[in-house]
């Protein structure tokens, strides 16, 4: 399972229609094929940041459900702009440093 940040920018003329396709998500009214992809994304949290015009998301998607999960930022795309980040917490990050530096024993010499 991997943790994902997604930006959603809108533009202040695309919002309402963003809230009404959201709204579809949020409500299961939207088509069975995006209902199914939401129920693909764990610990989903939703933070808006009004004077930055973007919705902040952060989830955990398993990788077999990538291609599925997916289907949601097509379906989004007319109404915002995403940008898509995997990301690592603290004590995965900190298992990658130690591997890299067990790899790399000389480069913070």
């Amino acid at each position: 399972m991997a943790t994902y940040v997604t930006i959603y920018r809108v533009k202040p003329e695309q919002m309402k229609v963003l809230s009404k396709k959201w709204m579809t998500l949020a409500m299961g009214t939207g088509p069975e094929k995006i209902k199914a992809a939401m129920t693909k994304f764990k610990n989903l949290q939703l933070f808006y940041a009004p004077t930055n015009g973007c919705i902040v998301g952060i989830y955990e998607l398993a990788d077999e459900d990538l291609v599925e999960g997916n289907l949601i930022a097509l379906y989004l795309a007319d109404v915002c702009e995403m940008e898509t980040f995997p990301v690592l917490n603290m004590d995965d990050y900190g298992k990658t440093v130690e591997t890299f530096l067990k790899l790399f024993p000389d480069y913070l010499k």
